[in-house]
């Protein structure tokens, strides 16, 4: 009983301690909060008709501060105020001026440095080109060397070596020159129509790019054409390899009359064109022009003389020199950007000065100003024949 006694006391000791304090904090808070309350209600409750309260617009001035007063801009990232709007200032006189003078600058730049772009995508594509026909005729010349067909007759191999021929007469009844008088077709068709008059040779050519004399047409560029029927007729991989020159490179002359080619190899003998013949095409540069080529090594230096040719007289003379100096490959070539003008009749007249052959053949090294452009499937070889050779 008086442990029990002692804890009540204790109890009650501590109530009546505690409470008061506790009451006044707890009355307080209560107090604070109901006018707290009172308060926004009396700032956020609709006004009075005629917008009044206590003689004062409380709710019309809160509406008003609310939607009329000008509100803080909003921070960007980083805790900056956004510029605020406004109107883009007008270009200048001056500045437009400056402006227009850029431009007239850059158009000029433009329209000077153009052509030169132009000519040097033309000089890189021709030598594309040129370079897959040398791989076409690298290719004939290692077929004839494991299983020699044409390469077998003495003759051919005496004036081309195993290379295909630069003289399209061996396609007709004149043969090899030197050698039987037969051509080299298999099954011995021949060139229609036949430049050899009949078997008595091909004129001199004169390689005119523009005006091509009536009876010339693709015979003015036959040593190329009898180097691209030799390897598509008597080929075999190496005809897959100059098949791999793209169409815009390949031109072929057509009958205006029929339509049909004007030049094939009749293989028939018939006299006519039938599908079962081949079409003689031959390969033009980035410029138009044809391209051309030389297999003749034959030229004898001891005694100076060399078989008869249809070609321009210096022609073999001229080409067992320079493919001497080619290292023994043929040499394959575009007459470059100034072709239309070089190829022109007056440049290749009866002197035919601008020519690549003649040029050489003058004293022994290649310095028209035409050739200096010249395009080779081995650029070695102009820096060689710039060079030249000593005269004998």
């Amino acid at each position: 009983m008086k442990l029990r006694n002692q804890t009540r006391t204790s109890t009650a000791a501590r109530t009546s301690a505690v409470t008061p304090t506790s009451a006044v904090a707890r009355t307080s808070a209560v107090t604070r909060n109901i006018a707290v309350s009172k308060m926004v209600g009396y700032f956020t409750s609709p006004p009075l008709r005629g917008g009044l309260r206590g003689g004062k617009c409380f709710g019309c001035l809160s509406r008003l501060n609310r939607f009329t007063l000008p509100q803080p801009l909003p921070k960007r990232e980083g805790g900056k105020k956004p510029r605020a709007f406004t109107k883009p200032r007008a270009f200048t006189l001056v500045e437009l001026l400056v402006v227009m003078v850029i431009i007239v600058i850059l158009i000029s730049a433009v329209m000077v440095a153009a052509p030169a772009l132009i000519g040097k995508a033309k000089t890189t594509n021709t030598l594309a080109m040129l370079t897959v026909v040398q791989s076409a005729v690298d290719e004939f010349k290692r077929e004839q060397n494991s299983k020699p067909t044409v390469a077998k007759n003495r003759s051919y191999r005496k004036r081309y070596g195993e290379y295909p021929p630069d003289e399209l007469e061996v396609f007709t009844a004149v043969g090899v020159p030197g050698g039987a008088s037969r051509s080299l077709v298999p099954g011995g068709g021949t060139m229609i129509p036949d430049g050899t008059g009949g078997g008595g040779g091909y004129r001199p050519m004169k390689f005119y790019a523009r005006g091509l004399p009536p009876d010339a047409s693709v015979t003015e560029f036959r040593d190329q054409v009898a180097m691209t029927v030799a390897i598509q007729l008597l080929g075999d991989t190496s005809a897959s390899i100059l098949a791999g020159v793209q169409d815009q490179y390949w031109s072929a002359p057509l009958d205006p009359s029929s339509g049909n080619p004007a030049v094939f190899v009749d293989r028939d003998k018939s006299g006519a064109w039938d599908p079962n013949d081949h079409q003689v095409r031959y390969i033009i540069d980035d410029w138009d022009n044809p391209i051309s080529y030389m297999a003749q090594r034959d030229f004898d230096e001891a005694a100076r003389t060399h078989l008869a040719s249809s070609n321009h007289p210096a022609w073999n003379e001229g080409a067992t020199e320079m493919i001497r100096l080619n290292g023994g490959k043929p040499i394959i070539f575009s007459y470059g950007p100034d072709g239309p003008e070089q190829l022109a009749e007056e440049q290749m007249g009866d002197d035919a000065t601008a020519s690549l052959l003649i040029d050489f053949e003058d004293d022994h090294i290649v310095n028209h100003p035409l050739n200096a452009d010249n395009v080779y499937s081995n650029p070695a070889v102009k820096e060689s024949l710039a060079k030249g050779i000593e005269e004998r």
